[in-house]
């Protein structure tokens, strides 16, 4: 079985696969030694679940190379790129900032687009724990992560919450949560697991939640 996410990433995969291998067997041409290392920069919210199921669909033409994974918000993954420390980045990104790219340098191509849901734990008779309805702890992102700025233009002024806990890393934004310690906007592939086996629940009817590309 394959989620309506899953289904998306693997035809997403598919497309890029051509491109991924060309740049791939011209590496091996310039590598001694028979040893290839290729250096991935990753949102840090894409690392655990996005990144591994991306890089499963293009194994059959990895199989001799070495992964290295460096953590990145946006802007760091970019400056990494533009000075050569790493080879491909993987994040979210809107047209906007796209468009300020230079096309010259950067070479992008549209992955998937991620669905950012506002998620809770359960009370033991199975309500949510928090609703946007009433004053909640928010479990943010850090000001230098791209989804923050993202969950900001949804949520200030509309709702009524305090921060508590702020990080880059949506994975530990989803542990907070399942301790019961508040809401936090994830991505749905990281949280699809845990709302199906009734540990999360979505405390929005599509009100707040929110689309991003991922390139």
């Amino acid at each position: 079985m394959i989620s309506e996410a899953g289904q998306v990433l693997l035809a997403s995969s598919k497309n890029i696969q051509n491109q991924l291998t060309t740049t791939i067997k011209y590496l091996e041409k310039n590598v001694k030694n028979n040893e290839l290392t290729v250096k991935f920069s990753v949102s840090h919210s894409l690392i655990t679940q996005f990144f591994p199921r991306f890089i499963h669909e293009l194994s059959t033409n990895m199989e001799d190379l070495k992964l290295e994974i460096i953590a990145a918000n946006l802007k760091q993954g970019m400056r990494l790129l533009k000075d050569g420390s790493c080879d491909f980045l993987i994040g979210y990104c809107d047209q906007k900032t796209l468009q300020q790219l230079d096309l010259s340098f950067f070479v992008f191509h549209k992955i998937v687009e991620m669905e950012i849901l506002p998620v809770t734990t359960l009370n033991n008779d199975g309500t949510p724990k928090y609703s946007l309805d009433q004053p909640f702890p928010l479990l943010a992102y850090s000001k230098q992560a791209y989804l923050r700025n993202c969950v900001d233009e949804v949520i200030e002024n509309k709702l009524d919450y305090r921060t508590l806990y702020e990080t880059d890393n949506a994975g530990d934004l989803k542990e907070l949560v399942l301790q019961g310690l508040g809401i936090a906007w994830l991505p749905k592939l990281l949280v699809e697991k845990e709302i199906a086996e009734n540990k999360l629940k979505v405390v929005d009817c599509n009100q707040y939640n929110l689309f991003q590309d991922v390139y």
